[in-house]
C-alpha cells in the first residue's frame, strides 16, 4: 500500500481486541471479536503514523494557462483533478482542487493516474476535460484551457468554425468532412447530433473554411479525408457573430505517409508571427544534421533523411518536416531531436508559452 490511510486502517481492522471491535457469541457460546468497519475507517483517516516508511504515490506534474475566448488571461480559476484511474494504485486521496495564478498559469503534481479535470469560474461556462493521463516524473503541458462567459442561450446562436489547409503545401483542402464530439481530446464515441438524431456535420469549402452550429462549449472536431491523416482539434462554440480566437485558427491534414515516413507539424497562434522549428541527428552525442530554415534538406551518407516541407512566417504555421527514417540511424547511439525557437520574440522566452505552440507527430 502506499497510503498511511490504508495502512493504518488495515492495522486496525486485523487487530481483534480493540476498542474498534465488537464480541459476538454465537449459540455454542464461541466468543467471536468483529472490527467495526465505520470506527475503524473513521480512525485510520486521522491516525497519525509515525513509522517513517509511507512511500509517496510515484506522481507527475500538470500545468498550463486558463484564457477566454478571446486568449485573455483568467486568473484565479478553480480546478479540480479527479482520478478515476490508477492501474496498481489505490483510489485514496482520489481528488485534488487547485487553482490558477493572477497570470492564468497553473500547476499541480498529481500522482500517477487518469483524471477528469473538472475547471469553473464565476461568470463562465463550467465543464470537464477528461481522460488526461499523468505519468510518473512526467510534465503534461496541457493546451490552454478556454474559458466562454455565460450568455443568455434565447438571444444567441452558437457555433464553431476553422480553416483547413494542406500539411506540405500550405493550400487550402476543400471537400474534408467535419465533425464534432463534446469534450476536450474526444476522439472516439457518438458525434453531436442534430434534435433528429442526425449527425451534425459539414463540408469545407473550396477556400478550405467551415462552419458548424452547436451549443455552446468545448467541442472536439474531427476534420478527415481520403489520402489524408485523420486530424482533431479542440475548439469553443462561441456567438457565431463574433468567434473566438480559437475557433478560427488554422487547422491543418497532412497527407497520408509511407511506412518509413514521419512526419512533425508544429502550428500555433496569432502571436509570435514565426517560430523557428529545428531538426537535428546527433551520433554518440556529436551533432551530423541540422534541419532548419537555413538547411531544408538534409542527407546521411548519400541517402536523403528529412526535409522542411513547409516554413511559414506569417502566423499559426504550419511548419512542416518530413523524416524519411533508416532504422540504423537510431541504433547504437543514433538520437533526433526536435526543438522549436521564437524567432519574432527570440528576447522573451515567454512568448512561446502563453500562446501554444502544438507539436503533432504523425
Amino acid at each position: 500500500m502506499y497510503n498511511k490511510t490504508n495502512k493504518v486502517l488495515q492495522k486496525c481492522l486485523t487487530s481483534t481486541r480493540s476498542s474498534y471491535s465488537h464480541k459476538v457469541t454465537d449459540t455454542h457460546e464461541n466468543i467471536y471479536f468483529i472490527p467495526d468497519a465505520e470506527k475503524c475507517y473513521e480512525y485510520a483517516l486521522y491516525a497519525p503514523t509515525n513509522d517513517g516508511n509511507d512511500n509517496a504515490l510515484p506522481s507527475g506534474i500538470l500545468c498550463g494557462y486558463t484564457k477566454d475566448n478571446d486568449n485573455n488571461v483568467v486568473p484565479n480559476v478553480k480546478l479540480t483533478a479527479v482520478r478515476h484511474s490508477t492501474g496498481e494504485y489505490n483510489l485514496d486521496n482520489y481528488s485534488f482542487k487547485f487553482e490558477s495564478y493572477d497570470n492564468g498559469y497553473y500547476l499541480k503534481t498529481l500522482p500517477q493516474g487518469t483524471y477528469d479535470i473538472i475547471i469553473y469560474a464565476d461568470g463562465y461556462l463550467p465543464y470537464s476535460l477528461n481522460n488526461i493521463v499523468i505519468e510518473p516524473d512526467q510534465t503534461y503541458f496541457m493546451e490552454n484551457i478556454i474559458l466562454t462567459k455565460w450568455l443568455s442561450l434565447a438571444y444567441y446562436s452558437f457555433a464553431v468554425n476553422g480553416k483547413v489547409i494542406n500539411a506540405l503545401t500550405g493550400d487550402n483542402i476543400s471537400d474534408a468532412t467535419i465533425k464534432i464530439r463534446k469534450g476536450w481530446k474526444t476522439t472516439n464515441g457518438s458525434y453531436v447530433k442534430t434534435l433528429f438524431g442526425a449527425e451534425r456535420t459539414t463540408s469545407t469549402s473550396s477556400e478550405g473554411k467551415f462552419m458548424l452550429s452547436c451549443n455552446l462549449g468545448a467541442y472536439t472536431v474531427e476534420i478527415s479525408k481520403k489520402g489524408y491523416v485523420t486530424a482533431y482539434y479542440i475548439v469553443v462554440a462561441g456567438d457565431s457573430g463574433s468567434f473566438s480566437s480559437l475557433t478560427t485558427s488554422t487547422m491543418v491534414l497532412t497527407p497520408v505517409l509511407a511506412d518509413d515516413e514521419y512526419r512533425i507539424v508544429l502550428t500555433w497562434g496569432n502571436t509570435p508571427s514565426d517560430l523557428d522549428s529545428h531538426l537535428t541527428y546527433y551520433k554518440d552525442d556529436i551533432q551530423k544534421n541540422h534541419i532548419y530554415y537555413g538547411n531544408k534538406s538534409s542527407y546521411i551518407d548519400g541517402s536523403f533523411i528529412a526535409k522542411l516541407d513547409l516554413d511559414d512566417t506569417s502566423s499559426y504555421g504550419p511548419k512542416t518536416v518530413t523524416i524519411t527514417l533508416d532504422s540504423s540511424l537510431v541504433q547504437d547511439g543514433g538520437v533526433f531531436k526536435y526543438s522549436v525557437h521564437n524567432f519574432t520574440n527570440h528576447n522573451s522566452s515567454n512568448i512561446v508559452k502563453r500562446n501554444c505552440a502544438y507539436i503533432r507527430r504523425e
